[in-house]
C-alpha cells in the first residue's frame, strides 16, 4: 500500500484549508521559498517549523511525517467560514442579531 511521504502530506494539508504557500509561509514566519522547498522536498522541515505546522493544521507530527495517518479529529473551515465566525466574534450587533435568527439566546 503507498503511503505519503512529509512533503505530499503537508501539501495536501495546506491545500485542504484553501491556504497559499504564501500564507502558511508567514503563519511559520519563514520565507515562502523555504516552505515551498519543504513540499518539494528540497529540504528537510526543521523540527520547529514541524512543531508549528502540526500546531497549524491540528494534526500530529507523526501525522505529517507519513508515521500516523490518523488526522485529529476537527473541522476543517474554508476561509470564508472562518471570516464569518472572526466577524460573528467581532460583531456585537451583528452577533445578536445572528443569536436571535438562530435562537440562541
Amino acid at each position: 500500500m503507498y503511503q505519503k511521504d512529509a512533503k505530499e502530506i503537508i501539501k495536501e494539508e495546506r491545500k485542504n484549508r484553501n491556504l497559499t504557500q504564501e500564507e502558511v509561509a508567514k503563519k511559520l514566519k519563514i520565507d515562502r521559498k523555504t516552505y515551498n522547498r519543504y513540499e518539494q522536498g528540497i529540504n528537510k522541515i526543521q523540527i520547529e517549523t514541524l512543531i508549528e505546522l502540526a500546531k497549524l493544521y491540528e494534526v500530529t507530527a507523526d501525522y505529517l511525517l507519513g508515521i500516523d495517518r490518523e488526522i485529529r479529529e476537527s473541522y476543517k473551515l474554508t476561509k470564508e467560514e472562518q471570516k464569518i465566525i472572526e466577524e460573528y466574534r467581532s460583531n456585537k450587533n451583528k452577533k445578536t442579531a445572528i443569536d436571535i435568527i438562530v435562537n440562541l439566546k
